[in-house]
């Protein structure tokens, strides 16, 4: 997020949602320019279960906030429950070609749509490379 101009922060909960936007002076103190919040909409136990309804709940936060501020955000810090988070460990295979293993080879395969193959109503977040095995 840039320190020059506008910090946004988001918070997408089940009964509201809340954008909050402020800027941080010369000596770096932050002053809050602008507050919006709107009724949630589509979020359950603090899972997304309307897209659309969250969407529009998101918009009217952030509009709010950004009418109070008199700016545009361009980049916003968000906070999301999540409703309910899950972990696993997963075991993906590459060929490699006979090239050498490093960050750039792990982040291919963590980026892979492979990983993206999660039910249709769970969407990755985060990943953590446990380690690797060679065969």
């Amino acid at each position: 997020m840039a320190r020059n101009g506008p910090i946004a922060a988001l918070d997408i909960g089940t009964t509201k949602t809340c954008c909050f936007i402020a800027e941080a002076n010369a000596v770096g103190a932050i002053r809050v320019s602008g507050i919006g919040h709107y009724a949630s909409r589509g979020i359950k136990s603090g899972a997304i279960v309307d897209m659309e309804a969250a969407e529009q709940s998101v918009l009217s936060a952030v509009h709010a906030a950004e009418q109070m501020a008199g700016t545009t955000i361009r980049d916003v810090a968000v906070n999301v429950a999540s409703g309910k988070p899950a972990s696993q460990t997963l075991e993906l295979d590459t060929d490699l070609g006979g090239a050498a293993i490093g960050e750039r080879e792990v982040r291919r395969l963590l980026d892979d749509d492979r990983i993206a193959g999660t039910p249709p109503d769970r969407h990755l977040i985060h990943a953590v490379p446990l380690g690797f095995a060679i065969d």
